[in-house]
């Protein structure tokens, strides 16, 4: 998928998810379900693609840059009959994940033959990390509004399908491998982007607070189960999650 192609994406997914709820608001009162419910959130999306406990090799973190990681969701509620207050929503999100980070590693057993196992060796030295990745996401959520419908709290799942990914790692040439300099007065860079899987599953917390009938706060935190990265990435022994945080600002009808 071309740049292009992913504005041209991002613009449709936002025009429908703004058009939608405007198209609800002037639908006839009588023709509406009252136990539906639409909106749109927009805000950031925090965090990191990280392995899941930090690696002991990793001894220092000098930068953690979490990037502009611009995040649309729209969002559909449906209050179950015969309760109060239990909901189950859903939508259609388009979400940038990304980071940069730059650490120092001793030791950190990494693979420098792309799956060569006579390959595998210990580094020592500082090196980066980048992501850019886009997501189209899917919620599933249970939802319990409070009788001022004013909190709502989400509990459930996601289902993420990757549309566009950058994965690029720099060492520094100074460091060494197996005790012999790596590559000296020079960066050494991989782009391992191929490696991403296309799916991303995990679970989500998340809040909502209406300070006005129509706006409010909303903050999530969004955790995947399965690695970011598919089988055929060697480099490192560990696999690497998806751990990110939203926080913005809802809109519903």
């Amino acid at each position: 998928m071309t740049t292009r192609q992913l504005h041209r994406g991002a613009i449709g997914l936002l025009l429908a998810l703004l058009t939608t709820p405007l198209l609800w608001a002037q639908t006839p009162k009588e023709n509406k379900k009252d136990n539906l419910e639409f909106g749109v959130k927009a805000g950031l999306n925090i965090g990191a693609t990280t392995p899941l406990p930090k690696p002991k090799a990793i001894d220092k973190i000098y930068t953690w840059n979490p990037h502009m990681n611009i995040a649309i969701k729209g969002w559909l509620s449906y209050q179950l009959p015969d309760t109060k207050g239990w909901h189950l929503d859903t939508g259609l999100e388009m979400e940038r994940k990304g980071m940069y980070v730059c650490t120092h590693a001793t030791d950190m057993r990494i693979n420098m033959g792309d799956g060569q196992d006579v390959a595998w060796g210990l580094f020592t030295g500082n090196n980066s990390t980048e992501f850019i990745n886009y997501y189209l996401t899917l919620p599933m959520l249970v939802a319990y509004h409070t009788t001022s419908d004013k909190f709502r709290m989400q509990v459930g799942f996601y289902l993420s399908y990757l549309m566009q990914q950058s994965f690029k790692v720099t060492l520094d040439g100074d460091g060494t491998f197996n005790s012999i300099p790596l590559n000296p007065g020079h960066l050494v860079d991989y782009d391992l982007s191929d490696h991403f899987n296309k799916l991303d599953m995990g679970v989500r917390v998340g809040f909502d607070y209406f300070f006005h009938q129509r706006l409010g706060v909303t903050a999530q935190l969004n955790m995947s189960f399965e690695p970011a990265l598919d089988r055929s990435f060697t480099m490192m022994p560990f696999p690497l999650y998806n751990i990110y945080a939203f926080a913005g600002f809802a809109y519903r009808i």
